[in-house]
């Protein structure tokens, strides 16, 4: 069972015990647990999945957990924000209250919302207050929350309704700027900043449907894990801060080997 935090250790160090799994929720949008990917002839997966494939593998014990919204905007999850009705095709609730409830606890949620609204011309100043909710909620219940701003729309696809990039733009400097007086958001992540430039899209778009790509989920999961490592450390969790530089040093050498990489095609291709 994940250790809970109380209302006084919000925002606060917090020493979990040894052997006691953290646990993670990774609530919002353009997840969809299950979806089949044409592109890579596989099950898709989360991003949470590789989050979750990470810490294991940085020998932090850790338990995430999905529950993906990929047609709703964050409107909506506030609308059935403590309805108990609203459920998947499993049984699970879908509003964010009953879930923590039911499924629960959490020790920590990462929240990623604003994509489809922005894909449907809501304004950032409409968006923003609606996230805060969401976070809120969680924070009532004694649970930190990571906040995620989306990445912006693919270019490749057009989509007549979608917000200007400015809109974005707005909406990620107002949640930056609310992190910094929010103590119970333990950390901003803007997946513009932090994805890769070869996945800078990670979008897949089919129609006026937005749907992340396998790629795009594994490399949101990856770029997440450089945000939550010293979330992890402030926590407490046992073996973070070693995690932490060890991660730092696999990120330092991808680049050297993506270059050795590049260098062998090319002198097999010039052979």
């Amino acid at each position: 069972m994940g250790a809970t935090c109380s209302s006084s250790q919000l925002g606060q160090e917090d020493e979990f015990l040894t052997g006691q799994t953290f646990r993670i929720l990774c609530y919002g949008e353009n997840l969809a647990p299950g979806r089949f990917d044409e592109a890579s002839g596989s099950a898709w997966k989360p991003y949470g999945a590789t989050l979750s494939q990470c810490l294991s593998s940085l020998g932090l014990k850790c338990k995430v957990s999905d529950c993906g919204l990929p047609d709703y905007t964050v409107r909506k999850m506030v609308a059935m924000l403590d309805d108990p009705q609203v459920r998947d095709s499993g049984g699970r609730p879908k509003g964010l209250v009953p879930l923590v409830q039911e499924c629960g606890p959490y020790d920590l949620v990462i929240i990623m919302a604003g994509a489809n609204d922005l894909r449907d011309g809501e304004k950032a100043e409409a968006i923003f207050p609606e996230v805060q909710r969401l976070h809120a909620a969680c924070h009532r219940m004694q649970i930190p929350t990571v906040v995620v701003a989306p990445p912006a729309l693919p270019n490749s696809t057009p989509l007549p309704n979608a917000a200007p990039a400015a809109s974005k733009e707005r909406l990620r400097r107002m949640l930056a700027e609310w992190v910094q007086e929010t103590s119970s958001v333990l950390a901003f992540a803007d997946l513009d900043e932090l994805l890769p430039p070869t996945r800078k899209d990670p979008w897949e778009y089919r129609g006026v449907d937005g749907r992340l790509s396998s790629a795009g989920a594994r490399a949101i999961g990856m770029s997440l894990i450089t945000r939550l490592l010293p979330v992890l450390s402030h926590l407490g969790i046992e073996g973070a801060p070693r995690a932490t530089v060890q991660w730092a040093l696999m990120q330092q050498r991808a680049p050297h080997r993506e270059e050795g990489k590049r260098d062998r095609v090319a002198a097999v291709g010039g052979a």
